[in-house]
């Protein structure tokens, strides 16, 4: 079973977090990464190779669009908002 060096956990990280500015969201996407990269490793897919595919298959257009769409479902719609206050008065 392969398993990702050091440096290499380390040049997952730093591409993530260049991105990303969620810690929660971080911390998820490494984690998702790492199984990635050392799932294709395990296939035979050198290491640099594998972080690469795993980014690509993860979010194809860049990462930004996952924290994108983690901001749009945290924040509260309108009508969620409209509803909480006339139901706390």
């Amino acid at each position: 079973m392969a398993e990702l060096s050091d440096a290499m956990y380390d040049v997952i990280v730093q591409r993530v977090t260049v991105t990303i500015t969620d810690v929660q969201l971080q911390s998820e996407l490494i984690d998702h990464c790492c199984c990635a990269v050392e799932e294709l490793m395990n296939l035979g897919m050198p290491c640099e190779e594998a972080i690469d595919q795993a980014f690509l298959r993860l979010a194809p257009h860049g990462l930004h669009e996952i924290e994108e769409a983690f901001n749009h479902v945290q924040q509260p719609s309108i009508l969620t908002i409209m509803k909480k206050t006339l139901y706390l008065r």
